[in-house]
């Protein structure tokens, strides 16, 4: 590649080549998929030490001057992450690699080159790359409100996980503007929960993934030999994380496998969708109905049902949830779930904060209640409800063959869910992380979590069974026909 400022000409081969190093598969496959028109967005993803930052960098280093005259930005969460990691890819090469930016293309003497101060790096032909942190999401968004960008490189993306960062992410998407670059975005990632915005955006295996979107996934395999020979890390590298990994198999599948959603701190670790999905069915009219509802503005306002058995088993029937809507409609929403469902809450437990009145306000309790949707105040005690989820979700109980469509004998979780009824629900039970030196869990997308914890904690807990006594096979022989012709009898209710 070669650009001509000033009659100056600076010809530059690829970096990588002339030290020597070649790139792997799954980098060449990043760099194609860089070049497809249609895509905007090329997350580059997977195990640790598989060059994928190495990769991301190089990229847009050869965008810069391919594209004279345009301004690139490379982000990282903290600044000491930025500084000690992702500025020495680009700077000064880290370990074998050499730096991202070839010397050559950066111009000697005061006032050119490296800005320390301004935390930019100005190349021959005019064009620029910024280095950015980005820990308050608020602030990254003003900072970059006035800047017109032709690329864009996110570094280890999945740790932009709070409040606002997915609106940070838009913001950038909305500043790659420049009729003279490529206008994408890059971002390098180890993977995370599958409820992280860039999973759901991106993977295949999301339901939600956009078009412009593309996902390259690596292994540590895909960067050691025998798969690339040319490799430079050292194959005790690989053979450490192996033996750690046959200890810690989530490590393995995490940093090795590059599978998202395998990570460790998960606060319900049974949870298993083969377990705790089942085929929607028909509730009978004799079971109770308990509602819970978490509320929020900014979080979503979710409403879940769950349906209680004469055996105590639990079932999740149903959920609602809306973001910035007003108490009317709220409980509009709420009303239509139970009517679609034909299940009548005999009770429906709510966040304790909606019964606070902000400036002299009715609290959102209150204006619930004056459209027709009333509730109790739930007990909100997070620890012992955490506990209770989990208890339900790792007790065996008999299961339901004349109802549930439980194989006879069959031994089930004693909460199960209905698939396809509670999509944010099953999105979020698997992703729950334990908060560090707690046994919470951390505040972040568990607003069903919540609403089903209001729900479990309005119960007490079933009382075990006296061992000792057996029951009597010609009683449960006579409880299962009456059941069996009760649960026909109900399927003319069906909806």
């Amino acid at each position: 590649m070669s650009s001509e400022v000033k009659t100056k000409t600076v010809r530059v081969l690829d970096n990588w080549r002339t030290a020597g190093i070649k790139t792997n598969e799954k980098q060449r496959e990043f760099a194609w998929a860089c070049e497809e028109p249609d895509a905007e967005e090329i997350i580059f993803s997977g195990a640790i030490r598989s060059g994928k930052s190495q990769a991301c960098a190089k990229k847009q280093v050869r965008w810069a001057w391919e594209h004279p005259g345009t301004t690139h930005l490379a982000v990282r969460k903290t600044f000491p992450q930025l500084r000690d990691s992702t500025k020495m890819i680009y700077l000064t090469g880290d370990g074998k690699m050499p730096p991202a930016i070839p010397p050559e293309l950066i111009p000697k003497g005061q006032g050119k080159g490296y800005r320390a101060s301004d935390e930019e790096v100005h190349l021959y032909n005019g064009s620029k790359i910024i280095f950015r942190q980005a820990e308050e999401p608020r602030q990254a968004m003003r900072d970059i409100r006035n800047v017109t960008l032709a690329s864009v490189f996110v570094d280890q993306i999945e740790e932009f996980d709070r409040d606002h960062d997915e609106e940070l992410y838009e913001t950038w998407l909305s500043r790659l503007s420049d009729p003279r670059g490529p206008n994408k975005l890059i971002a390098a990632a180890n993977p995370g929960p599958t409820d992280h915005f860039i999973y759901v955006r991106a993977h295949p295996d999301s339901l939600k993934r956009e078009p412009q979107t593309r996902f390259i996934n690596v292994t540590l395999y895909d960067n050691i030999p025998p798969r690339f020979p040319e490799s430079f890390l050292d194959p005790k590298y690989a053979k450490r994380l192996e033996r750690r990994g046959k200890k810690d198999p989530t490590f393995f599948k995490r940093y090795c496998l590059g599978e998202w959603g395998a990570f460790g701190g998960k606060r319900f670790k049974t949870w298993d969708p083969a377990r705790h999905l089942i085929p929607p069915f028909n509730i009978p009219s004799s079971w109770e109905i308990i509602g819970g509802v978490d509320v929020g503005w900014d979080h979503p306002t979710v409403h879940v049902l769950v349906a209680l058995d004469p055996a105590n088993r639990y079932y999740g029937i149903g959920e609602y949830w809306a973001r910035e809507t007003p108490p009317r409609l709220l409980a509009k929403g709420m009303r239509e779930l139970e009517q679609s469902l034909g299940a009548a809450p005999s009770s429906r437990w709510m966040d304790p904060s909606a019964w606070a009145a902000v400036q002299g306000q009715p609290s959102l309790a209150e204006q619930l209640l004056e459209h027709g949707l009333d509730a109790g105040k739930a007990d909100n005690d997070r620890i012992g409800g955490w506990a209770r989820i989990d208890d339900l979700l790792q007790e065996d109980v008999e299961g339901d063959p004349f109802v549930a469509h439980d194989a006879e004998g069959a031994m089930v979780p004693r909460f199960r869910i209905m698939d396809g009824r509670m999509p944010k629900l099953v999105e979020e039970l698997p992703n729950a992380q334990i908060k560090d030196g707690t046994e919470d869990i951390e505040k972040k997308n568990d607003d069903a979590l919540d609403a089903l914890r209001y729900v479990f904690n309005s119960r007490p807990p079933v009382p075990l069974e006296d061992e000792e006594e057996e029951d009597d096979p010609h009683a449960v022989y006579a409880e299962r026909r009456i059941r069996r012709a009760f649960a026909e009898e109900e399927v003319e209710y069906s909806y």
